[in-house]
């Protein structure tokens, strides 16, 4: 689970309260209706809280234990062949604006395939 908490307005007491991890503040960028602010401008706090004594093992796994493995798998391409798929949409022009790009375009199509 995590929350982001304005700094200027709140301490994120009751997640601290409630045993959340505070792991760092936000750059400041905040969506608008097409892409991000070109200027930070409130950095917010972000607070984590796993909800399953394995999250980072299970976050980190190659698959999910079939619990949590809902819907079936939809995936037809090897390990193999995913570590291409980058490489296969590195070609295509990013019409994104800079601000708030943190992963490069390739990157983002090669996940979402």
């Amino acid at each position: 689970m995590e929350t982001f908490v304005d700094a200027r307005r709140f301490r994120g007491t009751v997640y601290r309260a409630a045993n959340c991890d505070y792991v760092g503040n936000t750059r400041g960028f905040r969506r608008i209706r097409y892409g991000a602010v070109a200027v930070p401008d409130t950095p917010k706090m972000v607070f984590i809280k796993p909800l399953a004594e394995d999250a980072r093992q299970l976050l980190s796994s190659v698959n999910l234990p079939l619990k949590y493995n809902i819907g079936g798998s939809k995936m037809s391409l090897c390990a193999a062949n995913m570590h291409a798929l980058p490489l296969y949409f590195s070609e295509i022009t990013d019409p994104r604006r800079a601000e708030g790009r943190r992963h490069s375009l390739s990157t983002v199509l090669a996940i979402y395939a």
